[in-house]
């Protein structure tokens, strides 16, 4: 009997170009145009299979990204039962809500899609409804099982009642509803993390066909633990063992909000020093965008951009931090909150996604909300001052946040489609 295949389909071109600066992946090729294809098996999906696929061999696990640099389809294989494919791609315009816009779109994305339209196969899918190009292809399958899934605010599958003055945008919010609802009418199996509690009572409320199955994000936590003392993280990275020390670790792009964040720092005035280490890289041009906010309130005593680094480096940042913080507007936020909360790093988190409602179930963390700049001065003044941060203990981060945990919870989902 054939292994039941899993594909985990993402939606969205590898950001090849935010990692030009850092060393190249095991699987890279140089395609005839001289650009780069990398496979870093970084992604959400690619760590999420290979939990799966590492406590549940029975299963066959693939990746699949477009790509648009690839040339052709590209084939890493991450695990001896998990393979990560990159197809190529390229942009197609279209008219959107009264106005041209650029779409992806994967000729042999959809031809593969459809070879593998069979029982034996569980496509995991993105519930976001926007992604014109990949809709048709999950319209088009007729007998795979389909499992959608949700990271962050289940909010942004709910209708938008609060509509713009502006006659056209409201035309437009009203048509966007319409396509939301059909979209989630079709859905029948769906993982949701505990990340808006409120939406996901509405959820099941206006959608009850939709049968909910938990889901939890993991680490490994044999990694993410402490393997020495502040004090120590601190002289090997050469900090001052009486500043007040900020991490922050992230893709640096520009929903993650660093720039904002650079423009509080420079209206703190806490009564004591202290200095923040941004870890990450993004584009050529938005670092440098970056950099020259630092100039510009002459912050590089208090600014440091730290770059690409290990997992080693990264956790001696983590285990020498006073504070972590992660302050975007749309993401659930930097998956280095969940390390730092299993290294009892005290955190500084907005108001989003399944890690704030972690934090906030066991009464830990500091919130703040997306875009209250005025209550992120505040808080931070405070916290450097010396307010205390409540830690999630250890025990219940290894009984929540395992990657067996995922794979369990994937595994349950993977058996109750059949039934």
């Amino acid at each position: 009997m054939l292994n039941k295949k899993i594909v985990f389909l993402m939606p969205s071109s590898s950001q090849d170009s935010e990692f030009e600066n850092q060393p190249h992946p095991e699987f890279s090729w140089e395609t005839p145009q001289g650009e780069m294809v990398g496979i870093w098996g970084l992604e959400w999906g690619d760590l999420h299979m290979k939990a799966l696929a590492e406590y549940y061999p029975q299963y066959d696990c693939e990746v699949w990204q477009p790509d648009l640099r690839a040339d052709k389809i590209y084939t890493a294989q991450l695990l001896k039962n998990l393979v990560h494919r990159n197809f190529p791609a390229c942009l197609r315009s279209r008219l959107k809500y009264f106005r041209v816009v650029k779409e992806l779109w994967s000729r042999s994305y959809r031809d593969s899609l459809r070879e593998l339209d069979h029982e034996n196969t569980v496509f995991i899918i993105p519930l976001k409804h926007y992604k014109l190009w990949l809709k048709p292809l999950i319209f088009s399958l007729r007998h795979s099982g389909l499992l959608y899934r949700t990271f962050l605010n289940l909010r942004h599958a709910l209708p938008d009642t609060n509509y713009s003055p502006h006659p056209v945008k409201a035309l437009a919010q009203v048509h966007s509803n319409l396509v939301k609802q059909k979209w989630m009418k079709r859905v029948r199996n769906l993982l949701v993390q505990n990340d808006n509690p409120a939406a996901l009572a509405e959820l099941q409320t206006n959608y009850p066909q939709i049968r909910m199955f938990p889901f939890r994000v993991g680490l490994d936590l044999d990694f993410w633990q402490l393997v020495m003392s502040k004090e120590e993280a601190r002289r090997q990275l050469e900090i001052a063992s009486d500043l007040f020390v900020i991490i922050m670790s992230q893709r640096l792009v520009p929903e993650y909000q660093i720039d904002k964040f650079i423009e509080v720092v420079s209206r703190l005035r806490p009564g004591r020093d202290f200095v923040c280490y941004i870890t990450g890289h993004g584009t050529k041009e938005y670092e440098e965008y970056l950099n020259g906010l630092v100039a510009k309130y002459c912050l590089q005593n208090k600014v440091r951009f730290v770059g690409f680094v290990t997992d080693e480096e990264l956790r001696g940042y983590f285990i020498a931090a006073d504070l972590f913080a992660t302050v975007p507007y749309m993401f659930a936020g930097s998956g280095g909150a969940q390390k730092c909360i299993a290294l009892g790093t005290p955190i500084l988190h907005v108001t989003l996604g399944g890690t704030y409602s972690f934090l906030k179930e066991h009464d830990a963390g500091i919130y703040v909300g997306p875009h209250d700049y005025d209550d992120w001065v505040v808080k931070l003044e405070q916290l450097i001052g010396g307010s205390e941060v409540r830690i999630i203990p250890r025990e219940i981060v290894e009984s929540k946040l395992s990657w067996k945990q995922t794979a369990d919870d994937l595994h349950n989902a993977i058996q109750n489609l059949a039934r």
